[in-house]
């Protein structure tokens, strides 16, 4: 009874066909990982992007906002109010 035990353990052992299964647990956190970093990657160059275009924004308003005072400010400074 014993003999028959320790060659099947050994059949096991050499035996190949759950490989495949030992394999892809190995290497299937490795590829969630890569894929979390992918869409890190995308998520955060798309917020860049906008980033950027707000700033852009930004300065275009900033550079073209009117600097002289509204004509009712004048008025009220030269009537002194």
């Amino acid at each position: 009874m014993r003999r028959d035990e320790r060659r099947r353990l050994l059949s096991l052992a050499k035996g190949e066909s759950g490989n495949v299964v030992i394999i892809f647990g190995l290497v299937l956190p490795l590829l969630l990982g890569a894929g979390g970093l992918v869409i890190d990657y995308g998520n955060a160059v798309r917020i860049r992007a906008v980033e950027s275009s707000v700033a852009d924004a930004t300065a275009l308003l900033v550079a073209s906002a009117d600097t002289d005072p509204p004509p009712l400010k004048w008025s009220a400074l030269w009537y002194g109010f």
